[in-house]
């Protein structure tokens, strides 16, 4: 599977990939026009406001044409009741002001260009002359197909908000004559619910729209075996059959080679997200497309679900960030400033242990460098400056 990841890590046209390389560009452009000061000092839906206006100059039609592309991408995307980019822009600039406070971390986001027969030349696994020549006619083809694949999601998701931007304008004209108390209620009626609604002014169905919208934030966390025999049951998160406390390595499948050392930040909802920090290495239960204008962030990810063409996977690999995805409990054995060494070539991630000293309850100070690796300094040394 290793090899196959790096095979498929020069895709081209990748739709979902350009969410985070477009970002780095506009980020790298603030960075150079001197602007990082006075961008960072908005708040991100002033920052929005400015890189709407005429007074951010070029950064206007960068981010205007960012909008046009993906504006109809978020978090759980193919959820009617999610706001997009489009409307809450502001969500794209708080990353965006995170990712301007570390120039250096934004440019030593590069990833190496293997061509066909490259890619062909670095498989690792035994492959015989005739299975070589396979390959290099099917290798091109699967790296379009992937380019393919995301465009297609892409339109998808884009049809789906032509669905929202109806049901937004129908919700305002109900609220307006009355038949709902607020417009984000309507996606918590069927379809057929709806077509009673007009006919007859129904207290009943108001009441099952409530309890169904204060429910939802509980069966958001629920959680379900990855396959089900029968009717779908959920799990308990909170019991495992190991003593996580000892845990020092769990495996998963390799999507994107490297290997990296930092700190980890487990984030268990997007929520959360405007917590991690620069150079971080990411563990998360899973990621869609909402995820992505934190990626320039992180020097790393690992996530509990996913496969070789999931969200994550794909847009690592195009993006050069090391990855490993469906490490089961990852979220629990890991906590949030664990230092880890993340190995995207072989499938592993790895806590590290602290040494410390035998006078001292103080151990060792681990700075972080932009690449995501880290050098040490005794608690002598950190002292003297």
């Amino acid at each position: 599977m290793s090899d196959v990841a790096m095979m498929l890590s020069s895709c081209t046209d990748v739709l979902s990939a350009d969410v985070p390389s477009s970002l780095t560009k506009l980020g790298l452009a603030i960075i150079e026009d001197g602007q990082v000061g006075h961008f960072q000092s908005l708040t991100p839906e002033e920052g929005t406001e400015w890189l709407k206006s005429d007074k951010s100059g070029r950064f206007r039609k960068m981010f205007t044409d960012f909008i046009h592309i993906h504006g109809h991408r978020c978090i759980r995307e193919a959820e009617l009741s999610e706001k997009p980019w489009r409307e809450e822009p502001s969500k794209v600039v708080r990353s965006l002001q995170e990712m301007t406070r570390n120039a250096e971390h934004l440019k030593s986001k590069t990833k190496q260009i293997l061509t066909v027969d490259e890619a062909i030349a670095n498989i690792k696994s035994p492959v015989s002359f005739w299975k070589k020549k396979l390959l290099q006619f099917l290798l091109p083809r699967a790296r379009l197909g992937v380019g393919y694949r995301e465009q297609t999601k892409s339109y998808a998701i884009k049809g789906g908000d032509f669905l929202r931007k109806g049901y937004n304008k129908l919700a305002d004209l109900l609220v307006k004559e009355g038949y709902i108390p607020d417009k984000e209620l309507i996606y918590f009626f069927t379809h057929e619910e709806i077509k009673i609604l007009f006919k007859k002014r129904s207290a009943k169905l108001l009441n099952k729209a409530v309890r169904r919208r204060k429910i939802m934030p509980k069966m958001m966390q629920l959680q379900f075996p990855e396959i089900n025999f029968g009717y779908p049951t959920p799990i308990d998160d909170n019991s495992h059959d190991t003593d996580l406390s000892t845990t020092m390595e769990l495996k998963g499948m390799p999507v994107s080679h490297g290997i990296v050392r930092g700190r980890c930040r487990v984030v268990k909802s997007i929520d959360d997200a405007s917590t991690i920090q620069v150079g971080e290495i990411l563990v998360v239960k899973y990621t869609d497309i909402g995820w992505s204008p934190y990626f320039p962030l992180v020097s790393g990810l690992v996530t509990e679900l996913g496969g070789l063409m999931s969200h994550g996977a794909v847009v690592a690999r195009e993006y050069g960030l090391p990855c490993i995805v469906s490490v089961k409990m990852a979220t629990t054995v890991f906590q949030t400033g664990d230092e880890v060494i993340l190995n995207g070539t072989v499938g592993t991630i790895a806590k590290v242990e602290q040494p410390r000293s035998a006078d001292s309850d103080a151990g060792s100070v681990v700075n972080n460098t932009t690449d995501g690796h880290s050098s040490e300094k005794t608690e002598d040394e950190t002292s003297n400056g």
